[in-house]
C-alpha cells in the first residue's frame, strides 16, 4: 500500500508541476502577446500620422501658388502667373479701397479686378483693373490705373489674391505696397494660406 500511495504522491507532484510550468508558459505568451498587440497599434497609429503628412505633403506640391508678376505690367491691368504645379481657379484679387489723402488726390474710389476662371500651372494671364469713383466706373485713363503698382508712386495698399485648387480647395496671398512718392515701393508676398470653410 505504501508503494501505491507513493506512486500517486509522484503523480501528483508531476502533475503540480506540470500544471505550473504550463500556467508560466500561459503568462509569458500573454504578456509577449499583449506587448506584441501595444506594438502594432503604435505601428499603426505611426503608420496612419505618416500617410496623412503624406497626402498634406502631395495637397502641398500639387496646389496652385498664384502671385502677381509686377515687371509684366501694363496700363490697367495686373499680370497674375501660377508658380504651382496644380491649376488654379476662380482667382480674384480683393477690391482695394483708396482713401482720402492719396498722393493724386482722387480718394475716395475703389479699384477693381476681374475674374479668371482658370490658370494653368507655370502659366501668367492679365487682370483687367477697374477703377470706380463716386459710386461710378471711371472709363478715361487716370492715375488710378498705375496706383497698384510698386514701380509708381502711390498709397500703401493690401491686395488679396483668392483661388481655388481642383479639388475646390480654397486659398489666399495676401501681400502689402509700400507707401512712398518715388518709384520703386517695397512689395511684401506673404505665404499662401488655406482658407477653411466653415
Amino acid at each position: 500500500m505504501t508503494g501505491v500511495m507513493w506512486v500517486h504522491a509522484c503523480l501528483f507532484l508531476i502533475q503540480a508541476v506540470v500544471l505550473a510550468w504550463t500556467a508560466c508558459l500561459i503568462k509569458r505568451y500573454t504578456d509577449e502577446t499583449s506587448a506584441l498587440r501595444k506594438a502594432t497599434e503604435r505601428y499603426t497609429d505611426e503608420t496612419a500620422a505618416l500617410r496623412q503628412e503624406t497626402v498634406r505633403q502631395n495637397r502641398i506640391a500639387l496646389r496652385p501658388i498664384v502671385l502677381p508678376d509686377f515687371r509684366m505690367q501694363k496700363e490697367r491691368t495686373l499680370h497674375l502667373r501660377n508658380c504651382g504645379v496644380g491649376c488654379a481657379l476662380n482667382v480674384s484679387i480683393s477690391p482695394v479701397q483708396v482713401q482720402q489723402g492719396d498722393p493724386y488726390g482722387v480718394g475716395p474710389a475703389e479699384l477693381r479686378f476681374t475674374i479668371l476662371d482658370y490658370l494653368p500651372p507655370s502659366d501668367g494671364q492679365d487682370v483687367r483693373l477697374e477703377a470706380w469713383h463716386g459710386g461710378s466706373r471711371v472709363s478715361q485713363q487716370s492715375p488710378l490705373d498705375r496706383l497698384f503698382l510698386p514701380q509708381y508712386p502711390g498709397p500703401a495698399m493690401n491686395l488679396e489674391v483668392r483661388f481655388e485648387d481642383v479639388e475646390s480647395q480654397k486659398y489666399r496671398v495676401e501681400m502689402a505696397i509700400s507707401a512712398s512718392n518715388a518709384p520703386g515701393r517695397q512689395v511684401s508676398i506673404g505665404r499662401v494660406e488655406e482658407v477653411n470653410i466653415s
